[in-house]
């Protein structure tokens, strides 16, 4: 019986370290001890892009930026009037987000109340019932196929969608983010703090 058990540990011991040399000289190693990810917020000038409101309030029309100039092969490229744009984030905010990015409180608060807006419920259907952010939409990434895929491809293309669960460890956003965008939904944004962060806020 001894001799198994040193012989198990033996076996346990030389695989962890194999596990330790390959994962050393892989071109992708894992993190042994996982970081902590650092979320940088949406900007207004990208999340509010489309809304007149708030473009009227943060854009002045000035010659202050250089204009883009005519490409002398190709006549039929556009010239833009410049403008001054308060936010200095603006070439960032040109750029296509990405999933580490997420929406603020206070940015929540502006967007509940908005049209160009539609906000997702990502929980399940009894949590959401116990309480949501706004007129969200209960939409659950768990639901059987044949429920939750017409529910997502029916979307509107023209909103903004934002999309929150729980918060803290809660994926359930992040599934409803990328199967959104899979089917060409660009215009998609995640409130990682979701419903603990809008609570603890004294969100109503």
């Amino acid at each position: 019986m001894k001799k198994h058990i040193r012989d198990i540990s033996a076996i346990v011991l030389l695989a962890f370290f194999s596990a330790l040399v390959y994962n050393f000289f892989s071109s992708k190693p894992l993190a042994l001890i996982k970081e902590k990810e650092i979320l940088a917020e949406v900007s207004d000038s990208l999340l509010f892009e489309n809304n007149s409101e708030f473009l009227q309030k943060n854009i002045e029309s000035t010659d202050t930026l250089p204009k883009i100039t005519e490409n002398k092969k190709d006549s039929t490229k556009l010239k833009r009037d410049t403008v001054k744009i308060k936010d200095t984030k603006v070439v960032k905010d040109s750029l296509k987000h990405e999933s580490k990015t997420t929406i603020t409180f206070s940015q929540m608060k502006k967007i509940i109340n908005n049209p160009n807006f539609l906000i997702i419920d990502a929980r399940n259907a009894d949590t959401y019932g116990q309480g949501h952010i706004g007129n969200s939409i209960n939409i659950h990434p768990y639901w059987e196929p044949n429920d939750y895929f017409p529910k997502i491809t029916n979307l509107p293309k023209d909103k903004t969608i934002i999309i929150y669960c729980d918060g803290g460890n809660c994926e359930l956003s992040h599934k409803v983010e990328a199967d959104l965008k899979n089917f060409g939904y660009d215009k998609v944004f995640v409130y990682v703090g979701g419903w603990e962060d809008w609570k603890k806020n004294g969100g109503k």
